[in-house]
Formats: structure tokens, sequence, C-alpha cells
């Protein structure tokens, strides 16, 4: 009796060992399927140095590359690669007012090569600085001029009352 007891503690930890084998060990996808992956990327925040870009991430990706270029006419240049685990990335230090267009691109290790998605882009801006100095002047008691420093690269101004 003592035997049959082992031969079957024996075959169900076998089966045990199996069916963690099986469920738990990340099975690799192929390169096509990576290839395919589009991953949705759009602005999360923006100030007048800074804009943080956000994606979704992709039960595919061993992790991500993050590119960046100032205008269509210029290459992307690759801003920095994260882990899997990393869904944005802040990118700092940017001049005020200015546009950019990001890209953000998955990537899986397959035959020991890095194989990548397509590239899915965002368009977003710095925000232009406030102006450096606001001047109001009474010049009637109906109304009041209203002057201010210019600032570079910004495209016009609302005034509010």
């Amino acid at each position: 009796m003592k035997t049959i007891g082992k031969k079957c503690a024996a075959l169900l930890l076998a089966a045990v060992m199996l069916a963690t084998t099986v469920f738990c060990t990340e099975v690799p996808v192929s390169a096509a399927s990576i290839k395919n992956e589009k991953i949705s990327v759009k602005i999360e925040a923006s100030s007048t140095a800074a804009l943080k870009i956000g994606w979704k991430p992709s039960s595919m990706a061993q992790g991500y590359v993050i590119y960046r270029r100032e205008s269509v006419k210029k290459p992307f240049q690759r801003l920095k690669t994260v882990s899997k685990g990393t869904t944005s990335y802040l990118d700092r230090n940017l001049p005020s007012g200015k546009s950019y267009q990001y890209a953000v691109r998955a990537y899986r290790r397959e035959n020991g090569k890095n194989v990548y998605s397509a590239y899915t882009t965002a368009i977003a801006s710095t925000r232009p600085p406030a102006p450096a100095s606001i001047r109001a002047k009474a010049v009637s008691d109906k109304r009041v001029n209203v002057s201010w420093d210019s600032v570079s690269r910004a495209d016009g101004y609302r005034v509010y009352k």
C-alpha cells in the first residue's frame, strides 16, 4: 500500500510541476506579433519646461523605447529605454513654447535580437511663460489700458476681465 501511495504522490507532484511550468513561465510570442503591436500614446501633462508622455502597456513588451523630434523634417532621436512596467516618461529641461513629436515603441527580445513595434506618435508643445510684466492704467471711469511684455514663441494672448 505504501508503494502505491508514493507513486501517486510522485505523479501528483510531477503534474503540479508541469502545470506550474506551463502556466507560470513567460511564453515567447512570434516576432510578427510585436511588429504589429500599436502602442497608444498620449500627452499626460505639460508645463513651460517639461512634457509627460504616457502609453498603455502591452502584454507582449519586454520594454519600451521613447523617441523625440522637433520637426517632421528631422529624424527621431532615442531619449530613453524603459522596462515593461513603466508607462510614462517625463521629458524635462525643454525650452518654453516649443513643439515636439514623441514616439513610443514596444520591444521584445526574439532569437537574440530586439524586435520593435511600429512607431506610435503624439504631438505636444511646452507652454509659453507668462509675461514678465503686466501693466494696467486707468484712462477714464470706464476704460483701462492693459499692456505687457511680449513673450517669445507666443502665437497670441488672451486677456480676461
